[in-house]
Parts: structure tokens; sequence; C-alpha cells
């Protein structure tokens, strides 16, 4: 009875070894990578970025004015500035997915 449970607990170890070491590889990997992106290819990727335009247009979209029966302004509005992103048609379309 002893010598059986000894063996399942032997078992039950090496498989959590196994799963251990198969995580520590999976995020050696993974640091590896993003050491990979930032430090090798960084300078590519930040050239890159230099190259995309941002604009900015400020748009007025005024919605009017509500009044009540007496011509009493009830609602006015102001401007408010939002982003809106804009797909540049410079580039491929394998390049967007």
């Amino acid at each position: 009875m002893g010598e059986a449970k000894n063996k399942k607990r032997q078992q039950v170890s090496m498989r959590l070894n196994i799963l251990f070491l198969i995580v520590f590889l999976l995020f050696s990997a993974l640091i590896l990578r993003l050491g990979l992106v930032q430090i090798v290819n960084g300078e590519e990727y930040e050239e890159e970025l230099t190259h995309v335009s941002n604009q900015t247009a400020l748009v007025d979209a005024p919605r009017g004015l509500m009044l009540d029966s007496y011509g009493n302004v009830v609602v006015d509005n102001a401007m408010e500035l939002s982003v809106t992103y804009t797909n540049p048609g410079n580039q491929k379309q394998s390049e967007n997915a």
C-alpha cells in the first residue's frame, strides 16, 4: 500500500516539474521576443512612427439653440474637441490586415 502511494506521489511530482519547465520555456521565449522587438527592431519601429502624420482639424458643428416659448435660451452648445482616426490611403490592402 505504501509503495503504490509513494509511486503515485513521484508521478505527480514529475508532472509538476514538466509543467513548470514548459511554463519557464514559454516565458523565456516571450521575454526573448519582447527584447528582440524593443532592442533590435526598436529604431526601425520608431522611424516608421515618425512617418505617420498627425493632422489636426477643428470643425465647428453648431447644433443651434433651444428656446422656450418666451424666447429665452434653454440649451446652448459649446464646441468640444474630439479625436477622429482616418485611415491613410497610401497603404496597401495587405498592410491594413
